[in-house]
């Protein structure tokens, strides 16, 4: 008589004793958490919080294991940007009535029923239509306990989700839309400057997704929320908004004018591509897709640590692309099928800590950790010509300085070592350096001859010749950047 009962599902995979009913968890070195929202501790990234897929909202402290914080279907979940010990997340919202919870002991303890309820009574006194299946929630960056939640509508709460009130009447969504399913997907403040704030609500059935900010985000009633989606049909095509669906916003880290949105399908068949910026918060748009293959983006990340804001991550349907330049070429990471490099998998969040932390939330094989260090290049000198001259009268000429300019090319790969899930992938890739400064320099002055009336016979004076004298040059000596995966 088999004494053993193993049973799989989406939860994992587990062993029953017959004998005693005991359950024994067999999900210790696999990992197929479906994570739709991830969230590092602010500022450090040294604690992580995420929403998963039919399996609750679970906490990561620094070692391998999650614990639950709550159960359920986990959506968005996020620490508060100034208060770490208060933490939210939405569950999965069910005939459009929102479900939300929030802590403040850093995720030890939760409350969902009252913030959840005087949400609904906010939404109903709206008459808003109610919320998408994964509602948005966005923390102000800039003042504690105080969070977005956008449905039809936005709200605020000024004390941690207890309370609600509705933040402005403009919708987000189509004028045609008649379901929850074309609701709010995203709304998120800009990093630099919380008075602004985007959202991006859903295309369903052809209805067609909506962009919208405002400039009025610290406000708690009475904001207005600008639709820009006309200004991005202009530059991704007309009807782009119809013919292909929007994933996400993301608000430049250094510029409040500057922020990106992602866009599913294919462009084959869309005719839409895949990641677009503004620079004028939304007055214009351009296509920053560059050479990206043709598939769904799902979120996307400016790192924090590229004071240029060139360096850009992808989250996609076959994994993270990174691009060093503006999204002009993109590079994937860890696209080796090797055992325990990142898989090709669909990638639902990416987000980063104020320290450069990066966490990648996939929808099958659990949360990655990337740390990227940048290039450091030693302190250039520069050259300055120095004239020493001795001579009678006239100006010497004026000197030049020349500088070397150093440049870092980077090219990242993930290489696993260790076959086990556990185990830390570090890539090193390459760096060079170049150093280009102007040619030496002679700088030379003749003094006039000068006529003296003794014997009749004119003395001219000596000819004087300044000579210029560089200082030495340091060599720029770049580190390459280290790539580190590490799967929990």
């Amino acid at each position: 008589t088999e004494s053993t009962l193993y049973i799989g599902n989406d939860g994992g995979a587990y062993a029953v004793n017959l004998s005693t009913l005991g359950i024994t968890s067999l999900n210790t070195m696999i990992n197929v958490g479906q994570i739709q929202g991830i969230g590092p501790l602010p500022p450090s990234g040294s604690k992580l919080i995420a929403g998963f897929q039919d399996n609750g909202t679970q906490i990561f402290s620094g070692t391998p294991g999650w614990s639950f914080a709550e159960t359920g279907d986990g959506g968005f979940a996020l620490f508060d940007q100034q208060d770490p010990n208060y933490a939210y997340h939405t569950f999965a919202s069910s005939g459009g009535s929102p479900n939300i919870s929030m802590s403040t002991t850093g995720g030890i303890s939760w409350s969902s029923d009252t913030p959840s309820t005087n949400l609904l009574n906010a939404l109903t006194g709206a008459g808003d239509r109610g919320a998408t299946f994964y509602p948005p929630l966005a923390s102000d960056p800039g003042t504690a306990h105080r969070v977005l939640f956008a449905a039809q509508f936005v709200y605020a709460s000024t004390d941690g989700m207890v309370t609600w009130t509705q933040q402005s009447t403009s919708d987000l969504t189509s004028g045609t839309c008649a379901s929850t399913f074309c609701e709010a997907g995203d709304v998120e403040f800009s990093p630099v400057d919380h008075t602004k704030a985007w959202a991006v609500a859903m295309n369903d059935s052809g209805v067609g997704f909506e962009i919208s900010n405002t400039t009025q985000a610290t406000s708690n009633s009475g904001a207005t929320w600008t639709n820009q989606t006309a200004n991005f049909n202009s530059a991704a095509g007309a009807s782009a908004n119809v013919n292909s669906q929007i994933t996400g916003v993301t608000p430049d880290p250094f510029n409040a004018s500057t922020a990106y949105v992602t866009i599913s399908g294919f462009k084959a068949s869309t005719g839409v591509s895949h990641v677009f910026k503004t620079i004028n918060f939304g007055s214009n748009w351009s296509d920053v897709t560059g050479d990206l293959p043709d598939i769904p983006v799902l979120r996307l990340l400016v790192d924090n640590q590229d004071a240029t804001g060139k360096t850009l991550l992808a989250a996609t349907d076959i994994g993270v692309f990174r691009s060093t330049n503006g999204g002009t070429n993109w590079v994937q990471i860890s696209p080796s099928t090797a055992s325990g490099t990142l898989p090709s998998v669909p990638v639902f969040d990416i987000e980063q800590s104020g320290s450069g932390v990066i966490y990648i939330g996939t929808h099958g094989r659990g949360a990655y950790k990337l740390t990227v260090t940048a290039p450091t290049v030693t302190p250039t000198a520069t050259a300055t010509k120095t004239a020493t001259a001795t001579a009678t009268g006239g100006t010497p000429t004026p000197t030049k300085t020349a500088t070397a300019t150093a440049t870092a090319t980077r090219t990242a790969t993930a290489t696993a070592t260790g076959g086990t899930p556990t185990a830390t992938k570090t890539a090193t890739p390459t760096a060079t350096a170049t150093a280009t400064r102007t040619a030496t320099a002679t700088a030379t002055r003749t003094a006039t001859a000068t006529a003296t009336a003794t014997g009749g016979t004119p003395t001219p004076t000596a000819t004087a010749t300044a000579t210029a004298t560089p200082t030495p040059t340091a060599t720029p000596t770049p580190e390459p950047d280290k790539l580190r995966f590490k799967p929990k």
